[in-house]
């Protein structure tokens, strides 16, 4: 196992819990929801390193919650500090093959609480996602079908990926389906579906200036990419990062090398360059997703501004206001309670 490689998926755990404190003091049900996503993803990547190392050791000591517990729903999320702590036990343990210390260090960090069985994962969080009322559920929705998309569980993909469709997803939130839509035909074998998903879900985002705005105020989905260079269709995905630099602009600078890898029969590191790793740091993007959520239900957004009808001062205050929102995410100063 490579030490790193663990270290940074235990760090990325911890930043996740510590981005979760103020955020879940608000009260609100899509913060609650889109924490405990995110600790539960999170979660699942230390343990799937560790448990792949120990080759079985590791899994018997998860223990499924009884259905019907409400606890096992609602749960407080772990201690950042504990976890802090309990991180370089287990680096130890696992430096050493101590099998009784990994699942001890583990245990500590919660890690076990978060990665029950995957059925039991799901239910947990389909319930915390339903709990959220209107059509704000569309955010935490699209992020569950993201994550059953991890964990290989195609039928509840699909199900989450129609019932954001009912939502009335908006173009950000359509990039993101129709990668999940890439991926589940990729693995039923449609390679020609696949990357015609693939090119669709940039297409979306640059139907008109709202498209690109919003869209461009998060980062790309390169899940089905990364499934595509895989399956030896590196064509398709160049074509694809050619037409997204006219989306996220940022990019521009990280196409050639990305393309050269390609072309060399290597991944490109997307999330490895720096404002895209930079965009996608649990305090920014967790907040970020809560004030798509929030911005969801307000009337003033419900006709995109009049761009539809050309209102030109509707696309700047929109842009204004998604440069504002957005600024205010990264520099960790939205007032979450507002929303």
């Amino acid at each position: 196992m490579d030490l790193a490689d663990l270290g940074a998926r235990i760090s990325y755990f911890e930043d996740v819990l510590r981005a979760c404190i103020p955020l879940r003091k608000a009260s609100d049900m899509v913060a609650d929801s889109v924490c405990q996503l995110y600790a539960s993803k999170s979660a699942n990547r230390v343990f799937w390193l560790v448990a792949d190392f120990y080759r079985g050791e590791i899994e018997s000591a998860v223990e499924t919650p009884r259905t019907g517990d409400e606890s096992a729903v609602k749960r407080d999320l772990p201690n950042p500090d504990v976890v802090h702590r309990q991180a370089q036990a287990l680096l130890a343990a696992v430096a050493c093959h101590d099998v009784g210390g990994a699942k001890r260090a583990l245990e500590g960090m919660g890690i076990f609480g978060l990665c029950p069985p995957r059925e039991e994962q799901l239910r947990r969080l389909e319930f915390l996602v339903g709990s959220v009322i209107g059509r704000r559920r569309l955010i935490p929705l699209v992020e569950l079908a993201i994550f059953a998309t991890e964990l290989g569980a195609d039928e509840r993909v699909s199900k989450y990926a129609a019932e954001s469709r009912a939502l009335a997803p908006r173009p950000p939130q359509l990039h993101d389906l129709l990668t999940l839509d890439g991926i589940l035909a990729l693995n039923s074998g449609d390679v020609l579906k696949a990357k015609i998903c693939l090119m669709e879900s940039v297409r979306v985002c640059r139907e008109d200036d709202f498209s690109l705005i919003t869209c461009g105020a998060r980062t790309l989905n390169v899940m089905l990419a990364e499934r595509l260079i895989d399956h030896g269709e590196e064509e398709v995905v160049i074509k694809y990062l050619v037409e997204c630099q006219h989306v996220w602009g940022y990019i521009a600078k990280q196409l050639a090398p990305w393309i050269h890898a390609i072309r060399t029969g290597k991944k490109p590191e997307f999330l490895a360059s720096g404002l895209l790793r930079a965009m996608n740091k649990p305090h920014v993007k967790l907040r970020r997703l809560i004030i798509e959520s929030s911005l969801l239900d307000e009337a003033r957004y419900s006709d995109e501004h009049n761009l539809e009808r050309g209102g030109q001062k509707g696309l700047e205050d929109l842009r204004d206001e998604y440069r504002r929102q957005m600024g205010a995410a990264i520099k960790g100063r939205l007032n979450t309670s507002d929303n």
